[in-house]
């Protein structure tokens, strides 16, 4: 009870706070943006705008970071395909500027039962297990030299998907591994907890993000930390198959 009230106080005060930042900072990004098309590309002026919409971005990251971990969203429900919500999770980061130097390994069962879950919300899930996954590994790599060129050595990133079944229920698994340096073992029991963070540029809300949406699918995440040589996460989800009991609703 403690913490629902904590929750419902952090809610409403997140969401005030971010309706009073967002729409002047959607002003000053629009404005920058305008700004930015129109300045030379030699200009010193050029990298002011450039810095400032940078910073614009990642504040509205912290802004829609907050509100997704403090606002009770009700899941709009689908049957869905786990692996094809972990293919465009994983689209979404190769896209990004950490994919450089790494290995991708796909391990998806051919046969793997659907789920009954909210697409936006796993897919952010996958997403920032995904992302934190290539961070840790373009963290860990050194550079090498090839002929004039310095380039990242290659990280491993594996991805998994496969059913099992446990006290007659159905369920799928998916882990997300990387190779590198694992987590602090004094740092692991505080890696689910809003706003604690090792590193300055963060909030500290992308692992706790994944926890509510994972446990608001009646699922469970687990970690399998090695310290020096990697971490495994691995998320367990009912599947929607009908008469195993597994359905979020109770249907």
């Amino acid at each position: 009870m403690v913490h629902l009230e904590k929750m419902v106080a952090l809610g409403e005060m997140s969401t005030t706070v971010a309706h009073e930042i967002k729409n002047p900072l959607t002003s000053i990004g629009g404005f920058a943006r305008r700004l930015d098309r129109v300045i030379s590309e030699e200009s010193q002026e050029k990298r002011y705008t450039q810095t400032i919409i940078k910073e614009v971005c990642r504040l509205e990251k912290i802004l829609n970071d907050l509100l997704s971990y403090t606002r009770d969203e009700s899941l709009a429900l689908k049957e869905l395909d786990p692996r094809d919500i972990l293919e465009e999770s994983l689209s979404m980061v190769q896209e990004g500027t950490l994919w450089g130097g790494i290995q991708l390994i796909r391990e998806f069962a051919e046969e793997v039962p659907r789920v009954l879950g909210d697409p936006l919300q796993l897919r952010q899930a996958f997403f920032n297990l995904i992302n934190n996954a290539c961070q840790a590994i373009s963290e860990s790599l050194p550079d090498r030299q090839v002929g004039t060129r310095t380039m990242k050595a290659k990280g491993i990133l594996s991805l998994r998907v496969h059913p099992f079944s446990k006290n007659g229920s159905s369920y799928i698994k998916v882990e997300v591994e990387d190779t590198g340096k694992g987590i602090d073992p004094e740092n692991l029991h505080n890696i689910f907890n809003p706003f604690y963070s090792t590193k300055e540029s963060s909030l500290g809300l992308g692992l706790p993000i994944v926890h509510k949406i994972i446990t608001s699918h009646r699922g469970q995440i687990e970690v399998d930390n090695h310290p020096g040589t990697g971490v495994r996460f691995i998320v367990t989800i009912p599947s929607s198959e009908k008469g195993k009991g597994n359905r979020i609703n109770g249907s």
